[in-house]
């Protein structure tokens, strides 16, 4: 059975987490461990973040992560830059 999923592309996930940060391309990659251009590729979706470092953006943004993979959800809890 087929479910109706809006999807969102992760360029545009890291975008919006970024700018809602305030954070620069720079300031970002340097937080994960990236250059600037790695940044923008993520976000112009010209490269793909391994999940590693998709996972750090997103706990350098305070992010909530919840990944779906073959219908299991997995989801990554009270970490935040405080405690990692």
């Amino acid at each position: 059975m087929k479910r109706n999923i809006d999807k969102i592309s992760y360029g545009i996930i890291i975008k919006n987490l970024r700018k809602s940060n305030k954070f620069s391309q720079t300031k970002l990659g340097k937080m994960v461990g990236a250059s600037k251009s790695a940044i923008s590729s993520y976000e112009l979706e010209t490269a793909v973040p391994s999940i590693q470092t998709f996972i750090e953006i997103c706990i350098a943004c305070d992010a909530n992560l919840k990944i779906t993979f073959n219908s299991r959800t997995y989801e990554m809890e009270e970490i935040s830059r405080e405690n990692y």
